[in-house]
């Protein structure tokens, strides 16, 4: 009979919380993507308002991973498992570098070609869950059952740690210029910006506009009404407007710093430019006040003419009335005449008749 040591380590158990530890991670990374991308929907949403694509990334995620899965369980005997894990991983971690890359070339902006670019990278994503999905299911259905309730936590857990991290990058951003698409791509991505300061001027522009940084294609060029830099043109934000501070931080001097003899003239011109503005503003509410008697005038000679329709109504009415009266009163005469006669006449045929013979 053979005596088990128990104070021997048992060899079956050897590395057991390491393969649980493992196999959780490989549970967490395997839904760590797809829920990346429905975390960052309202990204996705501000950059296609009007494709849905909370919608149509799940229609174009499920077909990929219901026909790939069916495909391999039908040649099951056919592959090897550990390859295909392996191949769904490596799919996975592309996947999610074009992403990044896509996001990066495009410079955060809608279109039908980046559309179609992260339509495709979904599909992957199908790809390669349906790989990983079944191949470890299988592999882990056949060790020990901590294994796979462990890979299972892990998908739980993908879904509470990419709401976590969302929220906390939402957060951190938010009040940084394009803060959205830093936040969705989890980096700290740099927005591109071109503040060029010349000599004896400076951009000292606080802006609260978030969302957008405007290029050197979308800035409007303008003109400098300050002292110091009087009648110079520069490039600004397109969404800039006086009193206003909704814009981003793009700006760039186009013209150089004013000689001396126009810095001396500036103050003449402004001067006269602020007294131009005052009479063009005490010009414009006389012209308001005059519009508004004009059209209290207008409103006036409408109520008149109104007035005027209703008694031209009312006149005619009477006159019709008139004239059906006297027409009542001629025939009225005209009975009473006929009866006085009929009465005559027949009161002498009576005293004929009452005179004997």
């Amino acid at each position: 009979m053979t005596i088990v040591d128990k104070s021997e380590p048992q060899t079956g158990l050897e590395g057991k919380y390491k393969a649980v530890a493992v196999c959780w991670i490989l549970g967490l990374g395997s839904l760590m993507s797809w829920n990346s991308m429905l975390t960052i929907g309202d990204y996705y949403y501000k950059l296609f308002p009007l494709n849905h694509p909370s919608r149509v990334l799940t229609l174009v995620y499920q077909p990929f991973a219901f026909l790939t899965m069916a495909l391999l369980a039908y040649n099951e005997s056919k592959i090897n498992t550990r390859w295909r894990n392996l191949i769904g991983y490596s799919l996975f971690f592309a996947s999610n570098v074009m992403l990044i890359v896509l996001d990066l070339a495009t410079s955060g902006k809608g279109g039908v070609g980046p559309y179609i670019g992260i339509c495709a990278i979904v599909g992957s994503f199908g790809v390669a869950d349906a790989n990983v999905q079944g191949g470890m299911v299988r592999d882990l259905s056949f060790m020990h059952p901590e294994l796979i309730q462990s890979f299972l936590a892990g998908l739980a857990a993908s879904g509470t740690l990419t709401s976590v991290m969302r929220v906390i990058t939402k957060t951190a951003f938010e009040k940084s210029d394009n803060g959205l698409r830093k936040g969705a791509m989890n980096m700290p991505c740099r927005a591109r910006r071109f503040t060029t300061m010349s000599e004896g001027s400076a951009s000292s522009y606080n802006s609260n506009y978030r969302g957008h940084v405007c290029d050197m294609n979308q800035c409007v060029l303008r003109t400098s009404l300050q002292l110091h830099n009087f009648g110079r043109r520069f490039y600004g934000c397109r969404h800039w407007k006086p009193g206003s501070d909704e814009h981003c931080k793009s700006f760039k001097w186009l013209d150089g710093i004013p000689c001396r003899r126009g810095a001396e003239t500036a103050s003449i011109v402004i001067a006269k430019f602020t007294r131009l503005e005052a009479e063009a503003a005490m010009a414009k509410n006389n012209e308001m006040e005059a519009r508004a008697m004009i059209a209290d005038l207008l409103h006036r000679e409408r109520v008149a003419k109104r007035s005027a329709e209703k008694a031209k109504v009312s006149l005619r009415m009477a006159n019709a009335r008139a004239r059906k009266y006297q027409v009542a009163l001629l025939m009225s005469w005209l009975a009473i005449v006929v009866f006085i006669i009929f009465s005559l006449g027949n009161r002498d045929v009576g005293l004929r008749q009452m005179c004997l013979p």
